[in-house]
C-alpha cells in the first residue's frame, strides 16, 4: 500500500509540475505578445522609450535637408563665382591699363581700328584710318 501511495503521490507531483511549467510558458508567452502589442510603434533605447519614426515623417526631414543643403552650396558657389569673377575682372582691367600705358599713339589708334573692324562697326576693306 506504501509502494501504491508513493506511485500515485509521484504521478500527482510531476502531474502538477508540468502543469505549474505549462502555466508560466503560458504566461509568458501572453505577457511577450501584450508587450509587442503595446509597443508595437516604441523601441527601448538605454532604457528609454522612444517612438519609432514612420518613414513619412523621416523622408520628409530627408528632403529638408537635403534640399537646404543643396540650397546652401548654390549660395557659396554664387557668392565664390561672384568674387572669383570681380577679381578676375580687375586683373585684365589692370593688364590692358599696363599694356596701354606702354603703346604709343599710332599703336592704340591701329588697335582702335582692329577692334572696330572686329566688331563690325567700320567695314574690313577700309583702308583709311578713321579719326576716333
Amino acid at each position: 500500500m506504501k509502494k501504491n501511495q508513493t506511485t500515485i503521490l509521484t504521478l500527482l507531483s510531476i502531474t502538477l509540475l508540468f502543469v505549474i511549467i505549462g502555466i508560466s510558458i503560458f504566461g509568458f508567452l501572453k505577457k511577450k505578445n501584450n508587450d509587442l502589442n503595446n509597443n508595437l510603434g516604441a523601441t527601448n533605447v538605454l532604457g528609454e522609450a522612444a517612438q519609432s519614426l514612420s518613414s513619412s515623417s523621416v523622408i520628409p526631414n530627408v528632403n529638408d535637408i537635403v534640399q537646404n543643403t543643396i540650397q546652401n552650396t548654390v549660395n557659396a558657389t554664387k557668392e565664390t563665382v561672384t568674387q572669383k569673377l570681380s577679381e578676375v575682372e580687375k586683373t585684365i582691367i589692370n593688364t590692358i591699363n599696363q599694356e596701354v600705358a606702354n603703346m604709343t599713339k599710332s599703336q592704340v589708334d591701329a588697335l582702335k581700328v582692329q577692334i572696330c573692324k572686329d566688331l563690325g562697326v567700320i567695314p574690313s576693306t577700309a583702308s583709311a584710318t578713321p579719326a576716333l
